[in-house]
């Protein structure tokens, strides 16, 4: 779709940046077109959340003035009331506008309540919506939006504090083997019981998310690199040491492993660099026999 967008022009900006590119001799290759997508897609979630935010906020500006039109139309209703029985031989026609005023004032109040409650319904809806859109749906945990988001605030907050904070990808080794050989279903079951046991992490000042296809991503709060990596590599090595077999043929599974990079995010000065340098040593990980933890160089 992005190549389609860039020679058809549909799209100016990308079109634009795939001229340039070609002007800069760099090549248009499946990493660039990859970096690309995920651009595009932490642009739209930004966005789509911001829209999302302004909603909540009005919506609770609206709810709120709801209310306090709701009781003041109560209050008014009430008032009316109390002067009709305290007045003395009122004019018919002054009682019988006073009683219009009335029901006009209770019917109003009805229907505000009525809208209060909807307000409050949709507002709901609207957390839970959010919520669903920021979870995975096979393993349960946040997916990748919920990952930019929260990464997004935690280096600013770490920023502003100065304490330490990490991030490690995390990938399962030889998961495509898994899958050919003993069917997606399996598949499915082993990243849930691998984003299980990552979760478990989340239990002592971390996040953890799936970060797409067989690879999450781990936040330590507040942690040194030292201390998360060893954290880290104590999940690591509980995994691998469990012999798994598939529940529905009792084959073996062999070991589950996986390998990760870790970085401290406070050693850059961008902190998407830090990304960059945990996926390079994941990267390392991996080609240097799997199934460990290495630190970013």
């Amino acid at each position: 779709m992005l190549v389609h967008d860039m020679l058809a022009g549909t799209d100016r900006d990308l079109a634009k940046r795939y001229q340039a590119r070609l002007k800069s001799g760099l090549p248009v290759n499946d990493g660039w077109l990859e970096a690309l997508e995920h651009e595009q897609a932490r642009q739209q979630s930004a966005a789509f959340y911001k829209l999302v935010g302004e909603f909540e906020s009005q919506l609770g500006c609206f709810r709120d003035q709801t209310r306090t039109a709701r009781q003041t139309s109560e209050g008014y209703g009430e008032e009316i009331a109390a002067q009709l029985e305290d007045a003395a031989g009122p004019s018919e026609g002054l009682a019988m506008l006073a009683e219009k005023l009335l029901t006009h004032s209770r019917e109003l109040s009805e229907a505000l309540r009525r809208n209060e409650n909807d307000t409050n319904k949709l507002q709901r809806r609207l957390v839970s919506a959010k919520l669903e859109a920021q979870t995975d749906q096979l393993t349960g945990l946040p997916n990748r939006r919920a990952f930019e988001d929260h990464f997004a605030s935690e280096c600013q907050s770490a920023a502003q504090t100065g304490r330490p904070f990490c991030l490690a990808f995390c990938d399962i080794d030889n998961f495509k083997q898994v899958n050919d050989h003993h069917g997606h279903e399996t598949g499915d079951r082993v990243l849930k019981m691998v984003g299980d046991t990552l979760a478990s992490l989340s239990e002592r000042g971390s996040f953890v998310s799936r970060h797409g296809g067989e690879e999450f991503v781990v936040l330590f709060h507040n942690m040194s690199l030292d201390k998360a990596t060893a954290r880290l590599d104590k999940a690591r090595a509980q995994l691998a040491a469990k012999e798994l077999r598939d529940r529905d043929t009792s084959a073996s599974l062999g070991r589950i492993s996986f390998s990760a990079g870790i970085a401290n995010v406070m050693n850059y000065e961008n902190p998407r660099d830090a990304l960059q340098a945990a996926d390079a040593a994941l990267y390392r990980a991996k080609h240097q026999g799997k199934n460990q933890v290495l630190q970013a160089e």
